[in-house]
């Protein structure tokens, strides 16, 4: 097993339709300045877009990249077991850190699932991101369970080139399962409606997250 991907077989009906990318980071960056109750709210909004920003752009290049390969095709890779931790830089010259997992097709390799975890801006909450294939049936959103604790659905807010994304603050609790547990299971449905079910490791997730931490003090 290739560290921070890992490899299922599944069926996946995914349609390969580039889009444009909902927001731009210029755009981010001015509506991240401005102040007043309307802005806060622009900032709720805009806030884990910009995790979507960048975590999933340098991934149009570098997917599916081993580990072993990591510093060749991109930013440098620090590797925690199933977890990988990037840091790149952004046009803000801002420096953004992010821990990951790529969830793959046993055959072709195809990237079927990403999991994202990093803090934007200022916000001392992590934030999770959730990237599907296009062609994935977005109603249902993304149900995720840790081991045996409560399951948790989260909805689909946009997509673009790079899939479909959902996002959600990590809660204090939700944080310690992911610390505790072993793994995260989660199911989508791909394009046909039916459900695609399997399991993201949580090896070495406590110290990845612990050098994301560490790379953003």
């Amino acid at each position: 097993m290739v560290a921070i991907e890992r490899v299922v077989c599944l069926r996946v009906m995914a349609a390969l339709a580039p889009t444009i990318l909902a927001k731009s980071l210029s755009t981010l960056h001015i509506a991240l300045k401005r102040k007043g109750p309307r802005a806060q709210g622009l900032r709720r909004r805009l806030l884990p877009l910009s995790l979507v920003i960048a975590t999933t752009a340098p991934l149009l290049w570098v997917q599916p990249v081993r580990a072993q390969d990591a510093e060749r095709q991109g930013p440098a890779v620090k590797t925690f077991k199933d977890w990988g931790l990037r840091c790149r830089e952004s046009p803000t010259d801002q420096v953004t850190c992010y821990l990951f997992q790529n969830i793959l097709l046993k055959e072709g390799r195809q990237r079927i699932f990403h999991v994202a975890v990093g803090y934007v801006g200022a916000q001392e909450q992590p934030i999770a991101l959730l990237t599907s294939p296009l062609g994935t049936y977005l109603p249902p959103g993304v149900a995720l369970q840790i081991d045996d604790g409560e399951p948790m659905r989260v909805p689909f807010e946009q997509c673009n080139a790079d899939g479909c994304h959902a996002t959600f603050p990590i809660e204090p609790a939700t944080l310690e399962a992911l610390k505790r547990g072993a793994l995260m299971n989660v199911a989508i449905h791909d394009g046909a409606r039916r459900p695609l079910e399997f399991p993201v490791s949580l090896a070495g997730f406590t110290a990845g997250f612990r050098g994301l931490r560490e790379a953003n003090p």
